[in-house]
């Protein structure tokens, strides 16, 4: 009985074929693939090109047209160092096929002289020009053939990730191979109506296509499919989530009555806007519900978004809760602290601030204060995160610019008996050019 080397079973291969057991791969590249995170025929099928190499028509020296865009396969037939002046550079090496000889010059890039060799089989693309009866391409792209590697037919050419070891060619051949057979296997999971509704491709040409374009609308094609596909498994992963949280997750319910909302708006010694009322509308129907709000407000600075969030805290305290609002810097925090105590000056609204500069003994009152419920809204830094800061009854979190702020963070504050309400806050910035 015959024993087969991993190198050359190509038939039969599935998804989950460890890629030991791959055609072009064997025990010296295997590790290598699974260095990058690929380690079946899955992971391969679905790696796709972080680029492709338009590598031009192909064709010898003596057919070469000015300003055009071609690819010759030729002998490196001489290396030419030189130096232009006293500070710059040039590097000439000269490809010779049948129909005569290309100049590829390199200015400035001593280093490129080491990966050439007398001898060496090379495909070299570029813009070609003729000068002094010479055809020249500067700064070219260029493959080395290995021996007895042929030339890639395709004029579009697939540039995928690398790890120390493995060469383009080497990756190409092995995907290429795992895409010619598992490619036309794979189930389609979008029903033919989405598939043309959104002018998506199916999941078999996409895969071609991703790997072996034979143009560039080609490729725009199949990135258009794949990327659709991320997205809406990211849009789903995030609904199931949501569904998830508002299923296990309880909080109270903080809805706003005509004479709460009324007692609110009084605070404040100006109309809001049609687009505050709007927003306010929207968050006091969220934390109307037993689920807890998790929305996003954004807006321009200066457009009211505080304003907003101050009515929302104001909602959880009218009804017997506490509110935080967390800033990402003690300087953003005070200016929020003094906004609070001007509007809410002659209320009975307890304020307080907690941040890394509060001294040990004010720090262990307003602590002790937070836990006895006798502190009804704090500002503060990432000071309120930490784990010894406990509540009686949460209701609201705030956060400013909260993309600021780690997700540990921000979640520390969530380890409540009842789940409080959230509202995130960030601002678009302003171009100088409008500013």
């Amino acid at each position: 009985m015959t024993e087969q080397h991993p190198d050359e079973s190509a038939a039969g291969i599935e998804l989950s074929t460890e890629v030991n057991a791959l055609k072009h791969v064997g025990p010296r590249r295997a590790p290598l693939l699974e260095r990058m995170g690929l380690a079946t025929a899955a992971d391969l099928l679905f790696c796709f090109p972080r680029d492709y190499q338009d590598l031009g028509e192909q064709c010898q020296v003596d057919q070469l047209e000015e300003d055009a865009t071609a690819r010759i396969v030729g002998i490196v037939a001489q290396i030419d160092p030189r130096r232009i002046g006293r500070r710059k550079q040039m590097l000439v090496v000269q490809v010779e096929d049948p129909g005569g000889r290309l100049h590829c010059i390199w200015f400035n890039q001593p280093f490129m002289r080491d990966k050439f060799e007398v001898g060496q089989q090379l495909l070299v693309s570029g813009q070609v020009k003729q000068r002094d009866g010479k055809w020249e391409v500067t700064h070219p792209r260029t493959i080395h053939l290995e021996e007895g590697e042929s030339p890639p037919e395709d004029r579009i050419l697939p540039v995928y990730p690398l790890t120390e070891g493995l060469s383009q060619f080497h990756i190409r051949r092995i995907i290429s191979d795992v895409a010619r057979q598992l490619g036309p296997t794979i189930e389609e999971v979008f029903p033919e109506s989405l598939l043309d509704e959104k002018k998506l491709l199916a999941i078999g040409p996409a895969l071609e296509q991703i790997h072996h374009p034979q143009d560039h609308e080609q490729v725009q094609q199949a990135r258009y499919r794949f990327v659709y596909q991320e997205l809406l498994a990211l849009q789903l992963a995030l609904a199931l989530r949501r569904w998830s949280l508002s299923r296990d997750r309880q909080a109270a319910p903080l809805p706003s009555t005509e004479k709460i909302h009324q007692r609110i708006l009084d605070r404040f010694p100006f109309q809001l806007t049609e687009a505050q009322q709007h927003v306010i509308t929207e968050i006091s129907s969220d934390m109307a519900l037993q689920v807890p709000m998790n929305r996003l407000l954004q807006g321009d600075v200066g457009s009211g978004k505080t304003v907003v969030a101050e009515y929302a805290m104001l909602l959880a305290v009218a009804h017997g809760h506490q509110a935080v609002l967390m800033a990402p810097t003690e300087i953003l925090a005070m200016q929020h602290l003094r906004t609070l105590q001007q509007d809410l000056a002659e209320s009975q609204v307890r304020i307080a601030t907690l941040t890394g500069s509060l001294s040990q003994a004010d720090r262990r009152q307003t602590l002790a204060a937070l836990r006895e419920g006798e502190i009804d809204l704090v500002v503060g830094t990432h000071a309120l995160g930490h784990e010894d800061v406990q509540f009686q009854s949460l209701g609201l979190v705030v956060i400013d610019e909260q993309h600021k702020f780690g997700v540990q963070q921000r979640a520390v504050l969530k380890k409540t008996a009842l789940a409080p309400h959230y509202l995130v806050m960030t601002a678009t910035p302003i171009p100088r050019t409008v500013s």
